[in-house]
């Protein structure tokens, strides 16, 4: 009857090893879960953070476009008034003529 105690003592101390190494495991697989998290939590802040920079320098580069566009425009405008102002005798009578009103 001894073998039989000590089988069950050896069953017992069996389960209570497979019992020990899940409880490690999952607990090691709880803890690299949470450092894994923390790494993607930190991976999204720097992301967020280079997006961040990226449109405000994109926005700043547009805005700087956008003021030398106008500036380019209104010193196209100028000129065409300019142009059209000395030219502006020089076009009426090409009108004149064109419409035969020449004499």
């Amino acid at each position: 009857m001894e073998i039989f105690e000590w089988v069950k003592d050896v069953e017992k101390i069996y389960e209570d090893l497979i019992e020990k190494a899940k409880n490690e495991n999952l607990d090691e697989l709880e803890n690299l879960r949470t450092e894994q998290e923390s790494i993607m939590e930190k991976k999204i802040v720097t992301f967020r953070e280079l997006v961040g920079s990226a449109l405000e320098s994109l926005s700043k580069s547009l805005e700087n476009e956008n003021l030398f566009i106008k500036k380019k425009l209104k010193d196209f405008k100028k000129k065409m008034e300019n142009s059209y102002n000395d030219n502006k005798e020089n076009l009426i009578k090409l009108i004149i003529k064109d419409i035969g009103f020449d004499f």
